[in-house]
């Protein structure tokens, strides 16, 4: 069980978050990406040239976003989700250390509340990359 509390840290099975290290750069990097709701040039860009080792999708966002605080994931990229997708695994990402922004927002939480984009990673070095490289071709 992923759990967290705002300022008391992120936990699976009551053991702290994160459990795995990253990956050292983007290229080596798992992904875990929903092509559904992304800009058409970037799913395309995704699909064509991949600035990572390795994509998933179990369409789960929730769980999507405790496997990157855990750190079964390195890199994460969702075009929409609504409050109920985000607001407990981006807690959990937060607490165990990681960083996100929207396609659009640097600050997340600046973002529409009801659908936002996620862009998100738990090591600060492969969040700027997978920013940067994502938001170059939106």
């Amino acid at each position: 069980m992923f759990y967290a509390e705002k300022g008391g840290g992120a936990f699976l099975n009551g053991e702290r978050l994160p459990i795995k290290e990253h990956a050292p750069h983007l290229r080596s990097a798992m992904a875990q990406v929903d092509f559904k709701r992304l800009p058409e040039r970037l799913a395309r860009e995704l699909v064509a040239a991949p600035p990572y080792s390795s994509q998933r999708n179990f369409g789960a966002s929730t769980l999507e976003w405790c496997y990157v605080a855990a750190g079964r994931f390195d890199v994460y990229l969702h075009g929409g989700q609504k409050l109920w997708d985000y607001a407990a695994g981006s807690l959990i990402l937060e607490e165990a250390g990681g960083l996100m922004s929207s396609l659009t927002q640097d600050d997340f939480w600046a973002d529409t509340l009801w659908q936002r984009s996620a862009i998100a990673a738990r090591d600060p070095g492969l969040f700027d990359a997978w920013k940067r490289w994502i938001r170059a071709r939106q």
